[in-house]
């Protein structure tokens, strides 16, 4: 019986099958990342690194929002931890531009251009804008900070539409995502 679990676990695993374990915590580059945060749950994972070295991982949660968290280098090495670093604040600076540029974002406004946040033991830059993205007002807020000589980013996008209590669950993921993270 033994042999023939196994099979099935491992046919199921070359056919792209889920299959649930005890523990289903990913460990990307040190960091811990919960199956669930905040309510939110883990969706799809991406390695950028085996194609573009210092792009990193990233790994999506959905629920209410989605949202997407990225652990990178971006092969700088010794990055400082915190956000008042040069590289830090350059490269937060460089991620909040790119709203601007992407092609299907359109009337990109910005609701926070920069602001500091301090949730589960880290610091966080912050921005925050609104845009429309296939026809819907989205609201896009993006957290970064550099932890562990990583590049931390998170973006969240959600429908402007949506309940107006949100924006503390966003930062409640945040929060709870942070101490993990430590």
């Amino acid at each position: 019986m033994k042999i023939v679990s196994k099979l099935l676990l491992a046919a199921a695993g070359f056919l792209g099958l889920g299959v649930a374990s005890g523990n289903a915590d990913e460990i990307i580059r040190g960091f811990r990342f919960p199956e669930k945060v905040a309510g939110q749950r883990v969706g799809a994972k991406r390695d950028y690194e085996k194609d573009n070295p210092g792009y990193g991982w990233s790994i999506e949660y959905l629920g209410k929002f989605a949202a997407n968290v990225y652990v990178y280098d971006l092969k700088k090495r010794s990055l400082p931890d915190g956000i008042k670093s040069k590289p830090a604040q350059d490269h937060f600076a460089e991620t909040c531009k790119e709203v601007f540029l992407l092609k299907d974002n359109v009337n990109v406004k910005v609701l926070i251009s920069s602001e500091t946040l301090d949730l589960g033991g880290l610091s966080w830059l912050h921005a925050s804008f609104s845009y429309t993205l296939y026809g819907d007002k989205v609201i896009s807020r993006l957290f970064l900070t550099v932890h562990k000589g990583h590049f931390l980013k998170v973006r969240v996008t959600r429908r402007a539409s949506a309940e107006p209590d949100q924006d503390k669950l966003v930062q409640s993921f945040v929060e709870e995502l942070s101490r993990t993270l430590k």
